[in-house]
Order: C-alpha cells, then sequence, then structure tokens
C-alpha cells in the first residue's frame, strides 16, 4: 500500500472513532438529560396541586409530609446520576425539588395546624364566657400559652410558604431555557396556591388578633 493510500486509511479510521464517539457522546448527553428530567415529576404534583382543599387536614398533612419525603428520595437519586454532561440542568432542577420539597413540608405544617389554632381560639372564646369555672385564671393561662405557640408556627408557615412560592419565578426562569415548556408548571398556577394560602393566613391571623383584644386588661 502507498504511503498515500495508507494516509486515506488511517484519516479514514480516525474519522470514523471521531465520529463513534461524538455519537457516543450525544447519546451519554441524552440519557443524562432525560434521567434528569424524569426527576421533575413529583416535584411538578406539589406544585400543580389544588391546595389547601377542605376535609381531613391530618390526611391532607400526611399526603404533604409524604410528598416531602419522595422529594428528598428524589434529590438523593439526582445526587447520584452522572450529570457531569448537563451541569445546568442538574443544577437547576435540584433547587425545583428543593422549592417542592419545602412547600410540602410548610404546607403539612400548615394542615395540621389551622384546625389546632382555630380549635384553640374557640375553646378560649368558650373559657372566656364562662368565668366562674374553678381555676378559671390558670385553665385561661394555659390556653393562651398553648394557642400563641400553635399560632407563632403556623404563620411562621404560612409566611415561609409565600416566600418560597415567590422564589419559585427564579426556578421557573432557570428551568426555561433547559426543559420542554409543559414540563414547567405556571407562575400563575403557583401564585394561586400561594394566594389561597396567604389569604387563610391572614383570615386566622384576624381571628387571632380579635382574641386578643378579649385577653386585653380593661381599663
Amino acid at each position: 500500500m502507498s504511503k498515500r493510500n495508507l494516509l486515506i486509511v488511517v484519516v479514514a479510521l480516525l474519522a470514523a472513532a471521531a465520529s463513534g464517539y461524538w455519537a457516543w457522546e450525544r447519546k451519554q448527553t441524552a440519557r443524562e438529560h432525560t434521567a434528569v428530567l424524569q426527576l421533575m415529576s413529583g416535584a411538578s404534583s406539589v406544585l400543580l396541586g389544588d391546595w389547601p382543599r377542605t376535609g381531613d387536614s391530618a390526611a391532607q398533612s400526611a399526603a404533604q409530609s409524604a410528598a416531602a419525603q419522595r422529594l428528598d428520595e428524589d434529590a438523593a437519586t439526582l445526587r447520584s446520576l452522572s450529570t457531569a454532561r448537563v451541569p445546568a440542568l442538574s443544577e437547576a432542577v435540584a433547587a425545583y425539588l428543593d422549592t417542592a420539597r419545602e412547600l410540602a413540608r410548610r404546607r403539612a405544617t400548615i394542615a395540621a395546624l389551622e384546625p389546632r389554632v382555630r380549635g384553640g381560639i374557640e375553646a378560649f372564646r368558650a373559657h372566656m364566657r364562662n368565668r366562674g369555672a374553678a381555676d378559671w385564671t390558670s385553665e385561661a393561662a394555659r390556653l393562651k400559652n398553648r394557642l400563641e405557640d400553635d399560632f407563632r408556627e403556623y404563620q411562621r408557615a404560612v409566611d415561609t410558604h409565600t416566600h418560597l412560592s415567590d422564589g419559585y419565578a427564579e426556578e421557573f426562569e432557570r428551568l426555561a431555557p433547559l426543559v420542554p415548556a409543559r414540563q414547567l408548571v405556571p407562575l400563575e398556577t403557583v401564585a394561586v396556591v400561594r394566594d389561597r394560602v396567604a389569604a387563610q393566613g391572614d383570615a386566622t391571623k384576624a381571628e387571632m388578633e380579635a382574641l386578643r383584644g378579649m385577653m386585653a386588661p380593661r381599663s
């Protein structure tokens, strides 16, 4: 074989090797991309959830806690994946999972505490109407302290839920160039739930403020 023909063969072999390598790289990149995208579904389910709902608060709290646990597992799965070829997508999805998980945790807290706070308000009002009861003062203090503790934790969860919901816009902007539009929960959907939770929190806060007015000493 002449040197010229040998050179042609070597060049052809190198071109075939390079083509094979880049085809393999594209396949690996597509595989990593798909694996990361598949982990978005649980977070999207939380963000799409019609919440808060009427009905069994304990069941709602348990469901949100379970959703948060699943998202913890999804986040661990994401960390275990090879994502060196899709770092921007991996980081954006990690933040997406984190936001949804923290929202689910706050919703679990809200669902558990909202009826407790309202029940505490009603119990204190009933106690105020029954001033002749034995140990009235000590029982009033006990009811008030427990109610204030529950409300403080409830209000913290509502405020954090609002903050996290507002922060979703940043996750949306990071992901929008990287994933199909159908896989992203619209900003408006998250805002609707944020506003419902905030409105519920405002109503409960107004009841607490009215109750504190009853507690205030009369001059």
